[in-house]
């Protein structure tokens, strides 16, 4: 199941938008749900620091953009798919602020509502493939929307562009908008060994105590600090008396 939640700061929510959203509903149903569909902040807030790691896609028809509340989601529920609806001109800066939202739709582009349904499609169909168990995000690299799930993700790592990151998957490496700080919340499995480095403990093959460096299932390799070394020990259950 996932759930859809519509958040608006206006009343000049298209109705055709709704119409979108009720006929995806429609057409999935009993494997997602409309929850909410207001303007109300305070019931936004409410549905996030309750539901945190529930499948949730958020549509967000922001007229006056409030990168806080964006950000309060993310922070909150690092699986959301964040869907927004604004203006052109705000899309650039909406990359640079590390919000990591699926998708960002004009609102006076003629093919909002085709967009909309396929976006919101995708996410339900992706949520679909998998079992409770498999967690994974989708994040936009390029123009692709990617699935990464944690059992493939090695680690992520700061890029050399401003405001972008790197994930390394299973043999695979992407770069996409993003903030390391927030990604060690993804999976418990995640642990930020380096000011550059979140790395997935799960695939770690082996460690060197001499160069700091971590070589991960698939053969890439990252770094821990001498900082983070004992805790990464205890977190692998490697700890001796070195």
């Amino acid at each position: 199941m996932i759930n859809i939640f519509i958040y608006k700061d206006n009343n000049k929510l298209d109705i055709d938008i709704r119409g979108v959203i009720k006929e995806v509903v429609s057409k999935y149903k009993g494997k997602t749900k409309l929850i909410n569909d207001n303007d109300n902040i305070d019931c936004l807030l409410e549905y996030i620091s309750q539901n945190k790691k529930v499948n949730t896609i958020f549509v967000m028809d922001m007229r006056n953009l409030n990168l806080d509340l964006l950000s309060q989601i993310r922070n909150l529920n690092p699986f959301a798919y964040i869907i927004l609806i604004n203006q052109k001109e705000n899309i650039e800066l909406l990359l640079h602020k590390k919000l990591e939202l699926l998708e960002v739709i004009d609102y006076n582009d003629q093919q909002l509502n085709n967009k909309l349904f396929e976006c919101i499609v995708y996410c339900i169909r992706n949520n679909l493939k998998f079992d409770d168990e498999k967690k994974q995000i989708v994040r936009k690299c390029e123009n692709e929307y990617i699935v990464f799930h944690e059992d493939n993700i090695m680690y992520f790592e700061t890029s050399e562009k401003k405001h972008k990151i790197y994930i390394q998957v299973f043999n695979n490496r992407y770069e996409f908008y993003g903030s390391l700080s927030n990604k060690v919340n993804l999976f418990e499995s995640f642990f930020h060994c380096h000011k550059s480095y979140v790395v997935n403990t799960n695939n770690i093959k082996k460690i060197n105590i001499k160069d700091k460096s971590i070589t991960m299932i698939d053969g890439s390799i990252c770094y821990f600090s001498q900082k983070k070394y004992r805790e990464l020990l205890d977190i692998l259950n490697f700890r001796t008396n070195f």
